[in-house]
């Protein structure tokens, strides 16, 4: 988040008076993260695959290297958030998304095997506008969506932004 804010500002001291954070994974988290923590004010926000709790980002980081999600996923949020010097079991980006009420873009694929489709509309339901709207990419997993569905990405972000 705290990098988000430091890009942000630097993008402003620049000049510019509209602004987009765009973020994939844990760049999305630590956008709506930094938008209610530094009270940064973007234009509108793009958010792709998203997960909802930084438990479900280690459940999905086990899942994909087949290893039991739990208890290991609690284990190793607790002992990183040790490491780190913060709680892990409260970094819940699905309960920031409640603090962004600019218009807001959310993309998850339906292969994804880290980020469930229930994380994905969990972040999606808390956020705090009404201007939004989900696109899911079927022929995606965790990934970028404007590598691998690059018609379907270029056109859903293009309507967004105008």
């Amino acid at each position: 988040a705290e990098d988000v804010m430091l890009a942000y500002n630097f993008v402003q001291q620049k000049g510019e008076k509209h602004i987009i954070l765009w973020g994939v994974s844990m760049g999305a988290g630590a956008i709506l993260r930094a938008v209610p923590a530094y009270h940064l004010h973007p234009d509108k926000v793009i958010l792709e695959c998203s997960f909802a709790k930084l438990t479900d980002a280690v459940k999905g980081r086990m899942r994909a290297v087949n290893l039991p999600g739990t208890p290991l996923a609690e284990i190793l949020t607790f002992w990183g958030g040790i490491e780190n010097r913060f709680w892990g079991f409260s970094y819940n980006p699905a309960d920031y998304a409640q603090n962004i009420h600019m218009p807001a873009l959310v993309c998850w694929g339906t292969q994804d095997n880290r980020v469930t489709r229930q994380e994905t509309n969990s972040v999606y339901r808390q956020l705090g506008t009404r201007k939004k709207k989900l696109i899911f990419f079927e022929k995606s997993g965790h990934q970028s969506f404007c590598r691998n569905e690059v018609e379907k990405w270029k056109t859903a972000v293009k309507s967004f932004l105008q």
